[in-house]
């Protein structure tokens, strides 16, 4: 009797470890097959496109290719545009193209150990961080330049001009007016040089007026010093002093 009963007892514990073993396979079986992609999975469609999956098997889309850049997911659409994904597949931005950038740096020597993403949607632009994937400027406006720099703050454009904001911030330092800036720093203090239609000269990282110019003392003052770099009415320079 007690033979009988072992037997039995082995035989449920059989069924059990077979019908677990089932399950785990059919568990395994269900997840995406395909090659990973950050936390997602790309799998190639018989129509040549390439289905993107999160980590459950869910199609967050169909795309002419998706490349990993690393920091982030491009997934292109069959009509060229773009959708530029954190690794877990949650979309930041829609563009038409884009170019990834180094922070612009503030002081000499220094290297920016941080990258934006610099999208161009039509006629305008928008930066996003590579990292937190936020937008940089959040001043209204269409922008048509952004120079995000290393000390936290960055150089935007509208049509109306040159403005400084924080980078992050909807309210700017120093509003869309000047047509030219240069991020000076004069003996580790950062100060913009600027000139509007009214006025030149130094302001410092909060807006306010440092030293006023005349427009002779301008043409001399955004040539003084070393350059560090330069794009078009915005660079960059070291001085001993303003």
């Amino acid at each position: 009797m007690k033979k009988n009963l072992f037997v039995a007892a082995f035989a449920i514990a059989m069924a059990a470890v077979t019908v677990t073993s089932c399950g785990n396979k059919a568990k395994e079986e269900a997840k995406p097959v395909g090659t990973p992609i950050g936390e997602m999975t790309m799998v190639n469609k018989d129509d040549g496109t390439v289905s993107l999956q999160d980590k459950t098997g869910y199609e967050l889309g169909v795309y002419a290719k998706v490349i990993d850049n690393k920091s982030f997911i491009e997934a292109v659409e069959t009509d060229g545009t773009k959708s530029l994904m954190s690794t877990a597949g949650a979309t930041f931005c829609h563009c038409d193209s884009f170019v990834v950038k180094p922070y612009y740096t503030v002081k000499s020597g220094e290297k920016s150990n941080k990258e934006f993403v610099l999208a161009s949607i039509q006629d305008w632009i928008v930066g996003f961080d590579t990292a937190a994937k936020t937008n940089l400027c959040g001043v209204e406006g269409k922008k048509l330049e952004e120079y995000p720099l290393t000390n936290g703050q960055l150089i935007f454009k509208l049509k109306e001009g040159y403005g400084i904001a924080k980078i992050g911030s909807d309210e700017p330092i120093m509003a869309a007016e000047c047509t030219e800036v240069v991020v000076v720093n004069a003996a580790g203090n950062v100060y913009y040089l600027i000139k509007t239609p009214g006025w030149a000269g130094y302001i410092d990282t909060t807006g306010k007026d440092i030293k006023a110019l005349t427009p002779a003392q301008f043409k001399t003052a955004k040539k003084a010093g070393t350059e560090l770099w330069s794009e078009g009415k915005v660079s960059a320079r070291t001085v001993k002093t303003i």
